[in-house]
């Protein structure tokens, strides 16, 4: 009876750990995204800073320097494009991975659950048998009773 309580409070206590790790994963994952997010906004900021800066000089300046501050804006344009699409690729893998750690739990707590429920057949089927075992019926008492008076 005290294995059983100990063996049910150690399955308890390794579904908590591993929760624990688990959520342990996915907050660094989110934080890991957050961070390459903000990262990549700064960078992002400058970029667009720098081609508001060359569109203003672009519409301003006359003459011969349109040329040359056209394809400074076009390669500017295509660095903010850039930019962009790495944030979005970014988002996307860290919901992804997030998707999957998710995905991983459930199947790893839907396991556990299936095993302590195993646990807890067996567990029940060995108290039914031993509660069999221990029971007194008519036929022990009927020995006592074979004397006539």
């Amino acid at each position: 009876m005290l294995d059983d309580q100990h063996r049910q409070e150690m399955g308890r206590r390794a579904m908590e750990l591993q929760n624990l790790e688990m959520a342990k994963r996915k907050a660094d994952l989110i934080d890991d995204a957050n961070y390459n997010a903000a990262k990549v906004r700064s960078e992002g900021n400058i970029v667009c800073l720098c081609y508001e800066v060359a569109l203003c000089c672009w519409k301003t300046r006359p003459g011969p320097l349109t040329s040359r501050g056209a394809s400074v804006l076009q390669r500017l344009e295509r660095e903010r494009n850039q930019w962009e699409e790495e944030q979005d690729r970014l988002l996307l893998n860290s919901a992804r991975s997030a998707l999957l750690l998710e995905r991983l739990q459930e199947k790893q707590n839907k396991q556990l659950r299936k095993h302590m429920d195993s646990v807890n057949a067996q567990l029940a089927q060995i108290q039914l048998q031993e509660s069999v075992a221990g029971r007194i019926d008519d036929s022990f008492f009927a020995q006592f009773h074979t004397c006539t008076r």
